[in-house]
């Protein structure tokens, strides 16, 4: 993919949004740090946003065409995944809160790295566009050239 076509296939308008959404909240937070005292959310924050603009930007890189499929299914699981995790939380918050949620973010982590890793499988073991038909294209233009 060429620079022109990733800078074509960036939904801009979507990252002006996001970028403005994470202005006002990291200026609510500054304000917040300020009022507070000595704190350090906002650095945080700052990191928070970076990640996130590079997931951005990253997932920009596969074509969303190609996400359409699972993208339903994918909501779905995230959700119960998000719920599950709540609901664990909330059962052990007293007792091992920080192992818990260390646990979860760690499997989730280790699920989602070998999801992408069979999705890449998958997406690379596709066969090329119109495969059969450039072939007997190629037959044809053989057969004509003799």
């Amino acid at each position: 993919m060429t620079t022109g076509e990733w800078f074509r296939r960036v939904p801009w308008s979507v990252v002006v949004i996001a970028a403005a959404l994470m202005l006002v909240g990291a200026t609510g937070i500054l304000r917040g740090d300020e009022l507070a005292g000595k704190s350090d959310f906002f650095a945080r924050q700052v990191v928070w946003i970076v990640c996130g603009l590079v997931a951005l930007f990253a997932a920009t890189v596969l074509p969303y065409r190609a996400w359409r499929p699972l993208s339903y299914p994918l909501f779905f699981v995230s959700l119960g995944l998000m719920l599950v995790t709540l609901f664990v939380v909330m059962l052990l918050w007293e007792n091992h809160l920080v192992y818990v949620l260390g646990g979860c973010a760690l499997l989730y982590l280790g699920l989602g790295l070998v999801i992408g890793v069979v999705l890449r499988r998958r997406l690379k073991a596709r066969p090329r566009l119109f495969a059969t038909t450039l072939a007997e294209l190629a037959k044809d233009r053989d057969q004509l050239t003799r």
